[in-house]
């Protein structure tokens, strides 16, 4: 079968599907326009898409979770690299904590996303400054970046509107802060326990870390 046949083809079927209600079938959809395979390339036209598999349960995106520790400090916020200069959050990041009067010095941990591409592209900063003595979870963002910060009485959102997803960003203290995220399973999300990062904080003035293992996160 001619490959433009194929394509044909498969456009009627995804978007039959689409018409009864599959949320696959319009992510799927999504996902051609995005890379121009029997459909117009348009990002817009993705997003029309995406936004209706996620009205019909399948709300899917490709999350990128990093981990960072911070110091406190009077001073300026600032961020010590990794050995190869990288790990560090963007300067708009950056400006956006000193913004809400962050201060102190982070330090890159480490974090992950998805091995392939999952829907709209979302990312969210972890940034921890003591020990957690039980797990804690935080909503995942909704197609958009943000940061959360930790402080004595609980986290800090930024920024404060941000959309968020009911399914979980999921910190456990053993054997060190471990951060996970939630994975598909049908219709329902469930935890996947496949670290992305590990952060070891030995007291709130004396904070070092160690990545253990990096995760590619769901599948």
């Amino acid at each position: 079968m001619p490959t433009r046949t194929r394509q044909s083809s498969m456009s009627t079927t995804l978007k039959r599907a689409s018409s009864q209600g599959s949320g696959e079938g319009s992510a799927a959809i999504a996902e051609l326009h995005e890379q121009g395979l029997g459909f117009t390339k348009s990002s817009e036209e993705a997003k029309t898409w995406w936004e209706l598999a996620a009205k019909q349960g399948y709300d899917q995106q490709e999350l990128d979770v990093r981990c960072f520790t911070r110091t406190p400090d009077v001073g300026s916020l600032t961020c010590e690299p990794l050995s190869d200069g990288s790990g560090c959050p963007t300067e708009a990041d950056l400006q956006t904590l000193r913004a809400a009067s962050v201060t102190g010095r982070l330090k890159p941990t480490g974090g992950g996303g998805g091995r392939s591409r999952l829907g709209p592209k979302a990312r969210a900063l972890i940034v921890l400054d003591h020990r957690i003595t039980s797990e804690e979870r935080l909503k995942q963002p909704r197609h958009a970046n943000i940061i959360y910060i930790q402080h004595e009485t609980g986290w800090l959102l930024l920024p404060t509107n941000a959309p968020l997803l009911d399914r979980p960003i999921v910190l456990s203290p053993q054997p060190c802060t471990s951060v996970y995220y939630g994975r598909r399973a049908g219709r329902r999300w469930l935890d996947n326990r496949r670290r992305l990062c590990c952060v070891e904080i030995t007291s709130q003035s004396d904070i070092s870390s160690s990545v253990v293992r990096h995760s590619h996160g769901p599948s």
